[in-house]
């Protein structure tokens, strides 16, 4: 299942991202979106993708509104047109 997540922090990484997630369950890949106007900076939202519907799930129940470096995220499953657009698909 690919979580989407939004709200970030523009400095995070996906590799903090990736640590959050896997506090949950096993997580196959993490991509935050780069800004294309600021080097250095994300975009604000990212996915996660997470081979267990069932851990995917329990990440969004626990994550969705819960504060991380200084922003409440937002955590939701994300729609097939969306994530497929990140990935330059669509």
């Amino acid at each position: 299942m690919t979580v989407y997540c939004g709200n970030l922090c523009y400095e995070m990484t996906e590799a903090e991202l990736r640590k959050v997630f896997e506090a949950y369950g096993k997580v196959e890949s993490v991509r935050i979106l780069p800004s294309k106007y600021n080097e250095g900076q994300n975009r604000g939202f990212g996915f996660v993708d997470m081979p267990e519907e069932k851990e995917a799930i329990q990440a969004i129940r626990a994550l969705n509104g819960s504060e991380l470096r200084g922003r409440r995220i937002r955590c939701n499953p994300a729609e097939k047109s969306e994530h497929q657009r990140s990935n330059g698909h669509g």
